[in-house]
């Protein structure tokens, strides 16, 4: 009884603070978290649900913990990968002693000799050098040179010193890079990925949100607590994948496949894996269609992984690929915003993309088919729609084929 009393005080003081004092509870919540990047996700994806902002690390408005920044909680240098508490504590002395840092070579020659290159790229990643220049690939393209230049202006500092006593002349400093290099979003994401050990600003998965939604997807986390056998289908991108042999000593894959909140292992046996393999690359985004299961206990070590969900897959589909399984697309509005101006936009909008989805309206209870209109679906379409009557306004309608080699779910024999 003791022992439990203990838990429930604890649990209402924690309750308390989470409440009344949220941002310093979440800020408190990270620290507590470096170096455990699926929970530091857990905690930032909880702290933007509850309406918090949490900005991305800076090296000149970091601490090294996470911390506090007006009403927002500042990314601690400390949580991007290969940094370390060491480093983000020489980062954090040198502006506080000296000032801002003005631009990467000065940050270079500043820290030089105390932050390694692996922890530079790692901040470059992670955006923390965005407030100085926002094209990160562009950052890495240069470090090799500034960090060159910095050597160099060591080296020249030194042979000053030793002209006094001879002829030595001076070496020159080596040449900064000078090509422009771009930083697409898809690329940024993956930057994101490296430095955190989750993507932080956004997910790849957003592009095709609404067809995640109009294929009627199940979000990873609904998974846990569903019984075995039951048939799912599930979308996001492999994070992960790990190549083993069964019994038989062919090949078998399990990713791992994350969408906007959660990951799930998906079990990929042969012959499956023979018609998919070219599409389960990482970073690809693809959809799952197969059947639960729950991983078996094991002994020893391993025995925590027992009792997690996973999926057999019976079919994989490339989001790339699953506009065709978009059936109609409903526009809805309300009547005091449907004017003749309104109306008209969305009509030549629609125009511009035939094809042969159905279009319908919906300005009252029940959604009209246009007649004589039909849509090709693609992205700027879905944009364009957005922007004219707003995200939630455009809905579309779908659903997936039934999955090709679906097989009859066994129980298990618990062995």
């Amino acid at each position: 009884k003791c022992h439990a009393a203990s838990y429930v005080h604890l649990s209402y003081r924690t309750a308390y603070l989470k409440a009344n004092y949220p941002l310093e509870f979440i800020a408190a919540s990270l620290t507590s978290e470096l170096g455990n990047s699926d929970n530091l996700a857990k905690f930032i994806r909880e702290a933007r649900r509850m309406g918090m902002v949490v900005l991305g690390p800076d090296v000149n408005k970091s601490a090294v913990n996470f911390a506090l920044e007006e009403q927002a909680v500042r990314f601690g240098l400390a949580g991007v990968k290969n940094v370390g508490i060491a480093a983000a504590e020489v980062i954090v002395a040198e502006r506080e002693n000296n000032g801002p840092y003005k631009s990467l070579l000065d940050f270079v020659s500043r820290t030089r000799g105390r932050v390694n290159r692996k922890a530079t790229e790692s901040l470059i990643k992670a955006g923390a050098f965005d407030s100085l220049n926002t094209n990160r690939s562009q950052l890495l393209h240069d470090l090799e040179p500034a960090m060159e230049k910095s050597a160099s202006d060591r080296l020249l500092f030194w042979e000053s010193q030793l002209q006094l006593f001879g002829n030595e002349q001076p070496v020159p400093p080596p040449a900064t890079g000078e090509r422009t290099v771009t930083t697409d979003t898809d690329t940024l994401l993956t930057y994101e990925k490296q430095a955190f050990g989750f993507y932080f600003s956004s997910h790849p998965l957003v592009r095709y949100h609404a067809e995640y939604q109009a294929l009627k997807l199940v979000p990873i986390a609904e998974l846990e607590g569903l019984p075995e056998g039951t048939s799912v289908a599930i979308g996001g991108v492999i994070t992960k994948r790990v190549v083993r042999k069964d019994r038989k000593n062919q090949d078998y894959f399990i990713i791992t496949l994350e969408d906007f909140d959660s990951a799930v292992e998906v079990t990929v046996f042969s012959p499956i894996l023979a018609q998919y393999r070219p599409v389960l690359q990482p970073e690809n985004l693809v959809i799952v269609q197969g059947k639960m299961r729950v991983r078996a206990g094991m002994e020893g070590a391993a025995a925590t992984a027992a009792g997690i969900p996973q999926v057999r897959a019976e079919q994989i589909l490339e989001f790339a690929r699953c506009r065709s399984f978009i059936k109609s697309v409903t526009i809805r509005l309300k009547e005091e915003k449907a004017t003749d101006h309104l109306l008209a936009q969305i009509k030549q909008t629609l125009e511009a993309f035939p094809g042969e989805v159905r279009v319908a309206l919906q300005i009252s209870r029940r959604p009209i088919v246009l007649k004589n209109c039909a849509v090709h679906i693609e992205p700027e379409l879905i944009t364009r729609l957005k922007e004219l009557v707003g995200e939630e306004n455009v809905v579309l309608n779908g659903y997936l084929p039934p999955p090709e080699n679906s097989l009859p779910y066994r129980q298990r024999s618990g062995k």
